[in-house]
């Protein structure tokens, strides 16, 4: 007779929508939730699965918890559980990393921060020549450059042309600079 019997490690993603406002980075943001397991194969097919976690991460900074167990078979039921601070455990409090040479501090800002967005250079050139103390950081094909213009913390960015530059420049400015407005100058139209 001959068996074909495996134990692997497994991770499920869960469907649970909660939007937070972190505790670690003080930003906007959305729970996931999913589980790892250990599980027992015979012939290719799982049949018993053991060692259940479940874990939470924000989507704005990347923190992982440990999610209390009873609350975690909950949100793998399909029940609608809202997810308090009492039921979490931090294991991992990184920032993420999305190859920005400095990587932006998770810290309280004393004034807002605003970004700007140009979709051609001749709309942001002049914004960027006057701002002092400028850092400038290259992501996505994007050139983003922080200062001060006018006292005020700013990060300027030539997008391109077209809604979706606009679109993930805008959520690039939330999530990796922090930026509190958004602000979208230049000309419009096309009609």
């Amino acid at each position: 007779m001959f068996f074909m019997i495996g134990i692997t490690t497994g991770r499920k993603d869960l469907s649970h929508n909660q939007m937070i406002i972190c505790s670690h980075c003080g930003k906007y943001g959305r729970y996931s939730v999913y589980m790892t397991y250990t599980v027992l194969s015979l012939f290719f097919i799982p049949c018993f699965r053991w060692n259940r976690k479940y874990y939470v991460t924000t989507d704005c900074c990347g923190v992982t918890y440990r999610l209390d167990p009873e609350t975690g078979r909950k949100i793998a039921r399909g029940e609608a559980v809202e997810i308090t601070p009492d039921k979490l455990t931090l294991i991992r409090g990184e920032e993420r990393d999305y190859g920005v040479k400095e990587k932006i501090k998770m810290e309280k800002k004393t004034g807002l921060k605003t970004g700007i967005i140009g979709a051609m250079d001749s709309e942001v050139s002049s914004l960027k020549e006057a701002m002092t103390d400028r850092k400038t950081s290259s992501v996505s094909g994007m050139e983003f450059c922080e200062g001060k213009l006018d006292g005020h913390d700013v990060v300027v960015v030539k997008c391109g042309i077209g809604k979706v530059n606009a679109g993930s420049c805008a959520q690039l400015l939330i999530n990796m600079f922090g930026v509190d407005r958004v602000i979208n100058t230049g000309v419009a139209g096309s009609l």
